[in-house]
């Protein structure tokens, strides 16, 4: 270890087995921009972030064609904007701006980074079991278990409706392990969609998919007449009791009555703004 520093290697992690079965040392390097593993026994594994890709983690779409995965595919892996700063800090550095992120080494397996910018966080996971590649997660709950396993809640949000005026986003949630160096440990058989369960082998064969997707739209249909008439219903009551708004347009009235009482017309508002008024 010593050898490292005198090189001017940041120390991330290294072992601490009093038993002496544990021997390795993780390493990186600000000037070089490179992040090492060296097990005390074979050549050390020096890995160039520059020759890094990043692979986002989200679900596929229950209206695609894809069969089920964990790893998005609705856009290419794309060179890592990682930065090695020091041993406790890495930046995230974009186009036009940087996030710090701060690092946790669970032993010669993996690299947790982390970013809790603007209440979102996100997460950058790297593996030396799979050092070719930098996993991307964003505002998905990461907890880490005692043996290194990462327990991933996978949130997204897919488009439903044919329509402008009826598109909505529906969330779906998922559950996975990956074990300490990043593979699929178990996962959950079913991806809930706002409590509609559907099978992960349903994914890609659009018969088996078709019922579970009727059900989504029936499901968002009626949650839609429920919240339409309940805004009707509260702009009739309002009216009541402001009858001198009544030779108005409907959007004029929407319009006055959420500014008086702060009462959201989401789906009446939506149809006002599409038909420009």
């Amino acid at each position: 270890m010593e050898q490292y520093k005198k090189e001017g290697k940041i120390i991330l992690n290294k072992s601490d087995d009093p038993t002496g079965k544990e021997h390795y040392i993780v390493f990186a390097d600000a000037k070089q921009q490179t992040i090492g593993v060296d097990t005390l026994g074979e050549e050390a594994l020096v890995i160039k972030l520059a020759d890094v890709k990043e692979q986002e983690i989200g679900l596929s779409d229950a209206q695609g064609s894809d069969t089920f995965s964990i790893y998005s595919t609705k856009s290419e892996p794309k060179a890592t904007s990682i930065h090695v700063v020091d041993s406790t800090t890495f930046k995230d550095i974009g186009y036009n701006n940087e996030e710090e992120m701060t690092v946790e080494c669970y032993k010669d397996k993996y690299i947790l980074m982390t970013s809790n910018k603007d209440d979102y966080v996100r997460n950058k996971i790297f593996f030396f079991k799979q050092p070719s590649v930098i996993f991307n997660s964003f505002d998905n709950k990461i907890e880490k278990a005692d043996n290194g396993d990462l327990n991933i809640t996978i949130k997204s949000s897919e488009m439903f409706g044919m329509t402008m005026l009826n598109q909505e986003y529906v969330q779906a949630i998922f559950h996975v392990t990956l074990n300490s160096d990043g593979f699929i440990k178990k996962q959950d058989d079913n991806v809930n969609f706002g409590g509609i369960m559907i099978p992960t082998s349903a994914y890609g064969n659009e018969e088996e998919m078709e019922p579970y997707l009727n059900r989504i739209e029936n499901d968002r249909e009626s949650n839609y007449d429920r919240a339409l008439e309940k805004e009707n219903e509260f702009l009739e009551e309002w009216l009541v009791s402001h009858p001198e708004y009544r030779n108005l347009t409907f959007c004029e009235q929407i319009t006055i009555c959420h500014q008086e009482t702060g009462f959201n017309f989401d789906i009446n508002g939506k149809a006002c703004r599409e038909a420009g008024q």
